[in-house]
């Protein structure tokens, strides 16, 4: 087993404990205490948010690769790496504390830019989902594997509202005539389990607009273990990105209209 084989396993374990963390506290609920952004109106942050932060960097710090998560930024490690973790310490949050549909924590490992794996816990079903390109995909030990939808009409679409989002340009950004070519869409409040949804083939493509990678990044690993595709158009912010996951089939025709 080579290092970057060990780092996953690592990382599966991490990712699972820092999973019972929270699991442990359900019944308290002493974690979802939350508030709203002073600079972002629409962002919500929780208790868990911080915890699990702390948590998942105490793990992963001893690895001497730096690290960039939502709530602490890019920390530790060297700065010649070639290699960053990307972490999403809860996404879906606001779902996580309204027990309210999907919500994950979320670990990748990036090499130079590209995604080498990734590991997604889905807190709601309790199921660990991970993998990369040279890996395939799965849910725990079981393979998973991308759609075969090849006609937009027919095709399930999920997609979302990131709270950088500018609703006045809902129109300008076509979006409405981009979800008008699916047969059904789907808002769900976790980019991480959307692409999921795309990597087991429960849905067909996502799409969504100025989200950050740590949101993004260990579902599009996942995407390409599962014979997916995806792609990425920086945004004016840091870390921000227009992201597109699909199967193979519709990457063509969807990327000519998103």
């Amino acid at each position: 087993m080579d290092k970057i084989e060990n780092l996953l396993e690592s990382t599966k374990s991490i990712v699972q404990d820092s999973a019972q963390q929270i699991i442990n506290h359900s019944t308290t609920n002493d974690l979802k205490d939350y508030y709203f952004d002073d600079h972002l109106d629409k962002e919500v942050k929780a208790l868990a948010d911080s915890f699990l932060d702390e948590f998942l960097l105490s793990e992963l710090q001893p690895f001497g690769i730096p690290i960039l998560t939502e709530e602490s930024g890019l920390r530790g490690g060297s700065k010649d790496s070639d290699y960053l973790f990307i972490v999403d310490p809860l996404d879906g949050t606001y779902n996580y504390i309204r027990n309210f549909g999907s919500s994950a924590i979320s670990v990748a490992l990036f090499k130079k830019n590209k995604p080498i794996f990734g590991v997604i816990f889905d807190l709601g079903k309790q199921l660990l989902y991970w993998g990369g390109s040279t890996y395939g995909a799965y849910c725990g030990e079981t393979n998973i594997k991308v759609s075969n939808s090849e006609i937009l009409s027919q095709s399930l679409v999920c997609s979302g509202f990131p709270v950088r989002y500018d609703m006045d340009m809902i129109y300008d950004d076509n979006f409405l005539k981009i979800i008008a070519r699916f047969a059904k869409v789907r808002m769900i409040g976790s980019a991480a389990i959307s692409i999921v949804n795309v990597a087991k083939g429960a849905s067909d493509a996502y799409f969504e607009k100025n989200i950050m990678l740590w949101d993004i990044a260990a579902g599009i690993a996942l995407l390409e273990g599962a014979g997916g595709k995806y792609s990425l158009t920086p945004k004016e912010d840091n870390y921000s990105y227009d992201v597109l996951a699909t199967n193979k089939d519709l990457f063509e025709e969807l990327k000519k209209i998103i």
